[in-house]
């Protein structure tokens, strides 16, 4: 039952950026290059979930402590403690043991890895889109 709906949030977040890239910088501007947008994005969503359920297994293994102090190992719990650690919201209902804190870290660093990984390949995408308006305006300013 996740994994369909991280697809699915993966899709629509695809289909949500082509949709902004269309209205405010104008691309993309043929329907391959929507697509194409459209499945990145969903390649993020896949690989954000493939990373949330590795550190969930791996949770699951050296246990997170919940909000009666009990030792927490069911995997919806985990994947829920792992996304607010990715996130490093960190609200506080679960926390790691001590086994598990070192984990814990290491996923927030791998957060700011990957979320600087699409903050880049964001930039460099908008660089792209301006590079290919210049060299448009550039043709048909000599067709004139």
């Amino acid at each position: 039952m996740i994994v369909p709906l991280f697809v699915l949030v993966g899709f629509f977040l695809g289909c949500f950026s082509a949709w902004l890239m269309e209205r405010f910088f104008g691309w993309p501007a043929t329907r391959r290059e929507a697509r194409i947008d459209a499945l990145i994005m969903l390649a993020v969503g896949i690989v954000l979930f493939a990373i949330l359920s590795c550190f969930a297994c791996s949770y699951m293994e050296t246990d997170i402590i919940g909000p009666e102090g009990a030792i927490v190992t069911d995997f919806r719990t985990c994947l829920y403690f792992s996304a607010v650690t990715f996130t490093t919201l960190g609200y506080g209902d679960f926390y790691p043991t001590e086994k598990a804190m070192p984990l814990a870290a290491f996923e927030a660093i791998c957060d700011f890895i990957f979320f600087g990984f699409l903050v880049a390949l964001t930039v460099y995408s908008l660089q792209q889109i301006g590079q290919k308006r210049k060299s448009n305006a550039v043709h048909k300013e000599r067709a004139r």
